[in-house]
Order: structure tokens, then C-alpha cells, then sequence
């Protein structure tokens, strides 16, 4: 809300636009690489799910991944986000911050428990101050 009622809707557009493209180019790239390795130890790989929940909130389901490699993802992705740079109306260019939350899904969960945690540690997250990281096990 206070990104668009800074920057404008159209500029708050962009930069949701540009995330879900760096979501999507991050996904194919971490599951393109970890195929290949899979494939030479014949392992599973890790594969990855990208959804627009709602507004300016994404998800992200990473499958066969620990919860080191899930904070790697994190780390990489929080990186490249702020590296992402939209232009406005009056031809500024600007960025925004990101905030990340994460659970592991344990073979008890279900949809619903496991948003609940993401959910729970994603405003830990926000209420931690800007480009923050919360990923907890339970």
C-alpha cells in the first residue's frame, strides 16, 4: 500500500510484474541446476511451485529441499530482488524491499497448517524491518 501510494499503481504493477518474472527465472534456473546433479547421482531433484497468493504477497513451494538449501534460495532471491530496479512515471528508477517467510511442510501438515507457519513467519519477517529472513522448521 505505501509503495503504490508513493510511486502510483502502474509503477506498483511493474515492479509485482518484474518479481513474479525473477520468481519464475529463479525457479527454472535453481531446478535446471539441480536436475543435472540429480541426474549424475540418480537422486531426486529439487523442483519448485511459484503462485500469486494475493496482492503483493507469492508463494513459493520448494520440494525435495532442506531447510539449508530453502535459506540459500532465500538469501539468493532477497540478493537478486534488490538488485531489481523499476523505472516511475517521471523517470526515476527505484527499488523496494523484500520480506521472506518460510516453513519446512512436515508429513503431519496440510495446506492450511503449513500457510499458517509460512504466514506466521512471514510477519516476523516484516515486523523485523527491511529484506528480512524468517525460515523455521516448526
Amino acid at each position: 500500500k505505501f509503495f503504490n501510494d508513493r510511486y502510483g499503481h502502474l509503477t506498483g504493477d511493474k515492479i509485482l510484474s518484474e518479481f513474479g518474472t525473477l520468481l519464475k527465472s529463479r525457479s527454472q534456473r535453481e531446478e535446471f541446476t539441480s536436475k543435472l546433479i540429480a541426474d549424475k547421482h540418480n537422486q531426486i531433484y529439487r523442483r519448485s511451485i511459484v503462485g500469486r497468493m494475493s496482492g503483493e504477497e507469492f508463494s513459493v513451494l520448494l520440494v525435495n529441499t532442506s531447510i539449508n538449501q530453502a535459506k540459500i534460495y532465500a538469501d539468493r532471491l532477497l540478493k537478486e530482488f534488490s538488485e531489481l530496479k523499476i523505472m516511475t512515471s517521471n523517470g526515476e528508477f527505484i527499488n523496494t524491499t523484500l520480506s521472506i517467510g518460510g516453513s519446512v511442510v512436515s508429513q503431519t501438515d496440510n495446506v492450511d497448517s503449513a500457510w499458517k507457519k509460512a504466514d506466521r513467519n512471514l510477519s516476523e519477517a516484516k515486523n523485523s524491518g527491511k529484506s528480512q529472513i524468517v525460515i523455521e522448521s516448526s
